[in-house]
């Protein structure tokens, strides 16, 4: 946990060294070396969210067997406690 906390608090920093080193080597305003360098972290950023969401996305759809079973297994339930007097829905 600390090492996932010490990496996330070091983002903005490198982000900020990236914008730095922009200024420095390509002779940029300070203003533009830090647009383009939120821009690289919204990327990268961006890319790595559209993997996690395709990643959580597919292990979800492990469980959809057992979804539709425990949604059978409260149909019937219901039916039984009704005693039979009404169909199930």
């Amino acid at each position: 946990m600390a090492g996932a906390m010490l990496g996330l608090g070091s983002v903005p920093v490198l982000l900020l060294a990236l914008g730095e080193c922009l200024t420095t080597w390509l002779h940029w305003e300070r203003g533009l070396s830090y647009l383009v360098s939120s821009i690289i972290g919204s990327a990268i950023g961006g890319g790595l969210l559209y993997f996690g969401w395709q990643q959580s996305s597919a292990a979800l759809a492990v469980f959809e067997r057992s979804r539709n079973e425990l949604a059978e297994n409260v149909r019937w339930i219901k039916y039984a406690l009704t005693r039979g007097h009404r169909p199930p829905r």
